[in-house]
């Protein structure tokens, strides 16, 4: 014959215990969490060829502007149309520039950037010191010590949307726009 305290045992166990219902409904909340972050989170980190395009792009950009100012020197962008590529080219001739304590010679060697090639789903345009080329081979954009350089608008399109990217040429920083 059971006592009180067994039953009340017994009793303290089962209330304890989840039910089969209470996990099945847990696992399906998680299930459904999943099923709506994960898709959301992937696409977070796998940019587009697009992005990866523009953010290549500003990076170069940014590295002459970088190179230009810590060289004390010009430095080109060099756009190839045909292999669709965007390179740096520091400019050959070195202007020594004279300061209140003296000469100054060329500023310390900023590694080069490596060349951004653009997928082929991305399409461009350019236009660079108020001009379109469309059947040169090679456009340059330069940019110079005091942080200013020339004028360049570059438009890249594909199927995941459009960019214009315009260099200030005040400042040498690019200023990205979405036209769609």
């Amino acid at each position: 014959m059971q006592t009180t305290n067994d039953r009340a045992t017994t009793g303290a166990r089962r209330a304890r215990a989840f039910t089969l219902v209470e996990i099945m409904i847990v696992v399906l909340i998680i299930g459904i969490t999943l099923g709506v972050g994960v898709p959301a989170f992937v696409r977070a980190f796998d940019k587009n060829e697009l992005q990866q395009a523009e953010a290549g792009i500003i990076s170069l950009c940014s590295t002459a502007r970088l190179m230009a100012i810590t060289q004390r020197r010009p430095v080109d962008l060099v756009v190839r149309l045909v292999e669709r590529s965007f390179m740096l080219v520091p400019v050959e001739e070195v202007e020594v520039q004279p300061t209140e304590e003296g000469v100054v010679e060329p500023g310390k060697e900023v590694p080069a950037a490596e060349p951004v090639f653009l997928p082929k789903e991305v399409q461009f345009s350019i236009s660079a010191n108020s001009q379109s080329f469309e059947d040169d081979r090679e456009v340059r954009v330069r940019f110079f010590p005091d942080a200013t350089c020339e004028e360049l608008t570059l438009t890249l399109e594909s199927s995941d949307g459009r960019r214009r990217l315009s260099l200030e040429v005040t400042t040498a920083l690019v200023d990205i726009q979405n036209p769609d």
